[in-house]
């Protein structure tokens, strides 16, 4: 199992063998996650480069209160974030040239991910989702597309959100999500109606 390849190579201090696992196996779902949530390709490439860079550099700090793949969306979200407030200390494909290993990594899952994207997000339901806020695009992404818990869900969004969340308040916080998830599963079902996409009965 992927989580326990990783955190056996962690426990190890096998650190760049283990970012390798994670980027390998998670980075595909990570870098289709960016390129719906930020509908721009280039935008969703250029964070995908600083989240691997990030993950590449923070790995060793990582402590297991989560799985590692929450830990990545964790990652990404933040790169996401420092990236539309401007905040970025870099670009992305100027510091992965000083780490020529992890850039080949990193362009080989993203160009490997990209004809699964093409086809994916000409779908009519990923179409509809486009008119939703972008709060409850995320959310339909984590929740129905990557299956995560609810409070890995909330561990998410309250990244996003830039609401600090520990685990007295984790569960508050997940109820408070998953109630948004059925008012956002409710619009999109009215918006699949209003064209023509699901019966109204």
């Amino acid at each position: 199992m992927l989580e326990n390849r990783i955190r056996e190579l962690h426990a190890a201090g096998r650190f760049p063998e283990a970012a390798t696992v994670a980027i390998e196996g998670y980075g595909p779902e990570i870098f289709s996650f960016l390129r719906i949530s930020l509908c721009n390709q280039a935008d969703a490439e250029d964070v995908f480069g600083i989240a691997c860079i990030d993950l590449w550099n923070g790995i060793c700090d990582f402590r297991f209160e989560c799985t590692f793949r929450t830990w990545a969306y964790l990652v990404a979200r933040r790169a996401q974030a420092r990236f539309t407030r401007k905040e970025s200390p870099y670009r992305a494909q100027d510091a992965l040239s000083a780490i020529p290993y992890l850039s080949e990594l990193e362009a080989r899952v993203r160009t490997a991910t990209r004809p699964y994207l093409q086809s994916a997000l000409k779908s009519s339901v990923l179409k509809l989702r486009e008119q939703l806020a972008p709060d409850e695009q995320m959310l339909l992404l984590l929740r129905v597309d990557r299956d995560l818990p609810w409070l890995d869900v909330a561990r998410v969004m309250a990244t996003a959100d830039g609401v600090e969340v520990n685990d007295a308040t984790l569960t508050r916080v997940a109820a408070t999500y998953r109630k948004q998830f059925e008012r956002t599963v409710a619009k999109l079902r009215h918006l699949a109606e209003a064209h023509g996409l699901l019966s109204e009965t």
